[in-house]
């Protein structure tokens, strides 16, 4: 695709915003809304009105991708490998060569999916907590050794890991903690959020990080781990209107008058990419 490179090292892209991009650059797959965690700061709800991608509408969603040929895909929920079609979906992706990106909470132990390891180019991974009191605080959930222990699988194969932390006031100076938990699990990415203040967080104690000296100290810690990975992206200080050109994301559970479509996550998207609005009805409740 003209005016883009795309690096699978960083998972970054580099776009020429001046240009107008004539197909999706990436497209992320909701294969369900089904979760196994109920976290503190969930934008969404799950398990209210199940909904998968049904199998019988793989073929019909791969022959859409293959026709656009996004530089990548990813995967997410819910959580993706509560999906039990999740190995055959990216089995298929693969062979036509896309640059699949799995989005796990890697709370269920991932040696039930070797295939994955074979499959997935980077798992992006959320690790909200450098503690299992931490970890239990935001995900009401016992599983920190879980995901410690998957990520040392992940990495010692050589397999490109991203991991996410939610910064908020209550933890924002344990972030020095967390920089040496992802050092020592030999992260290639990490990637900081600040807390967005909708959906289950609403019901929470937790505040999100406003002040500049906030930002600041975030800046200056990341700085001192700058070496020790590849990338190290952090949180915005204020919420921006950023234009990305061709990301697209497929959901099974947006209550519309059709269940036929692809959403941007950007309302202007429909002007740059027109005519790749593609339409796609594959999902089924249980």
């Amino acid at each position: 695709m003209k005016n883009i490179n795309y690096n699978i090292d960083l998972d970054e892209f580099k776009i020429n915003t001046n240009s107008n991009i004539d197909k999706p650059v990436s497209i992320c797959i909701h294969v369900s809304n089904s979760c196994n965690l109920k976290c503190a700061y969930c934008l969404s709800s799950s398990d209210k009105n199940k909904k998968r991608l049904a199998l019988n509408n793989i073929n019909d969603l791969i022959d859409i991708l293959t026709r656009y040929f996004p530089l990548r895909i990813v995967i997410s929920g819910g959580e993706p490998l509560l999906y039990e079609n999740i190995v055959e979906l990216i089995s298929k992706l693969k062979s036509s060569n896309n640059i699949v990106i799995l989005s796990t909470n890697a709370t269920i132990d991932i040696t039930l999916y070797p295939e994955l390891l074979e499959l997935v180019d980077w798992f992006d991974i959320s690790l909200h907590g450098v503690t299992a009191e931490d970890y239990r605080k935001t995900r009401n959930s016992d599983a920190f050794q879980t995901v410690v222990k998957n990520i040392k699988i992940l990495t010692e194969h050589k397999i490109r890991v991203c991991l996410n932390y939610l910064i908020h006031k209550e933890n924002l100076y344990s972030l020095d903690s967390f920089f040496e938990v992802a050092k020592n699990l030999r992260i290639n990415k990490v990637r900081l959020a600040n807390l967005i203040q909708e959906g289950s967080a609403l019901e929470t104690d937790l505040l999100p990080i406003s002040t500049i000296e906030e930002f600041e100290y975030i800046s200056n810690i990341s700085e001192k781990y700058e070496n020790d990975f590849k990338k190290i992206v952090l949180p915005a200080f204020k919420k921006q209107k950023v234009v990305k050109n061709g990301y697209f994301v497929i959901e099974p559970f947006d209550d519309l008058k059709s269940n036929k479509f692809i959403r941007s996550f950007y309302s202007n998207i429909e002007t740059n990419l027109k005519n790749h609005y593609i339409l796609f009805n594959g999902y089924e409740k249980y």
